[in-house]
C-alpha cells in the first residue's frame, strides 16, 4: 500500500482510495437488490412462484458473480455467466427473457461507469497531464 501512495502521489492516492470505496458499496448494493419482475409476460403461469425463484436464483447467480472474494466478475462478465449457468425453476420464459433485457440494459452500472469516467478526468486534471 505504502508503494501506490508513493507512485501516485499524497494528493491523489486518497481519491483514489474512496473511488474504489465508492464502487466496491454499489456492486454490493447491485448483487443485493435485484431488479422486480414488475409485470409478468402473459405466459407465466404462476406470478408468485416466478418472483420467489427469479429472486432466489439472481442473488445465487448475480450476486454470487459480483461478489466472489477470490475471482469477482465484472457486470457484463456476471450477467454472461448468470445466463448460461444457471437455472432458472419456476420463472416463465417470458418472464426471463424480460428480465434478461433489463440485465443487459447495465442500467444499474452504467452509473458506475460514469462515475469512473468523471473521477479519471478530475484526477487527470488534478495531476494536469
Amino acid at each position: 500500500m505504502k508503494v501506490q501512495r508513493a507512485m501516485i502521489g499524497q494528493d491523489i492516492f486518497p481519491s483514489v482510495a474512496l473511488a474504489k470505496s465508492v464502487l466496491d458499496q454499489h456492486c454490493r448494493i447491485i448483487a443485493a437488490e435485484e431488479p422486480r419482475i414488475l409485470v409478468h409476460a402473459d405466459n407465466c403461469q404462476d406470478p408468485v412462484a416466478c418472483e420467489t425463484d427469479w429472486h432466489g436464483v439472481l442473488w445465487n447467480g448475480m450476486g454470487c458473480y459480483l461478489l466472489d472474494g477470490w475471482n469477482p466478475q465484472p457486470y457484463d462478465e456476471a450477467v454472461r455467466r448468470f445466463k448460461t449457468e444457471m437455472q432458472f425453476g419456476r420463472v416463465g420464459k417470458g418472464c426471463k427473457e424480460k428480465m434478461f433485457e433489463l440485465l443487459e440494459e447495465g442500467s444499474a452500472f452504467k452509473c458506475a461507469d460514469h462515475f469512473i469516467d468523471e473521477l479519471c478526468d478530475y484526477l487527470v486534471n488534478e495531476l494536469h497531464f
